[in-house]
């Protein structure tokens, strides 16, 4: 599977809202009772701006997305999201792949991707 990687801007925040909606929604209903759009924005909020947030994408669509987390010489993959229709496919373990990739580059290096 053949997957690319662009920074997410401020245009694909309500993609990517959607998104972990659509990832999420029936695991947060299953556990804590309905999905309240506000709570979850609320919760969705920090996620967003306390990590690097990558859009993936294959055969020119959105499918996915990652966050990563970043600590001085850490680097961890604090979520990965992938569209339901496209799930089973292989973009999230080419995903993972490249978080590792990218790892090793920036090994000892503390700045952002």
């Amino acid at each position: 599977m053949t997957i690319s990687t662009r920074a997410a801007t401020y245009e694909d925040e309500a993609w990517l809202f959607q998104l972990h909606e659509d990832t999420h929604k029936e695991l947060v209903e299953a556990a804590y009772g309905p999905w309240l759009v506000a709570q979850q924005q609320e919760f969705f909020g920090p996620l967003i701006e306390g990590h690097d947030v990558f859009v993936l994408e294959s055969e020119g669509a959105d499918v996915g997305a990652l966050y990563l987390g970043r600590r001085e010489e850490d680097t961890w993959l604090e979520l990965i999201e992938v569209t339901p229709a496209r799930q089973g496919q292989g973009i999230g373990a080419a995903a993972l792949s490249w978080v590792v990739e990218q790892s090793a580059k920036t090994e000892g290096e503390s700045h952002r991707v």
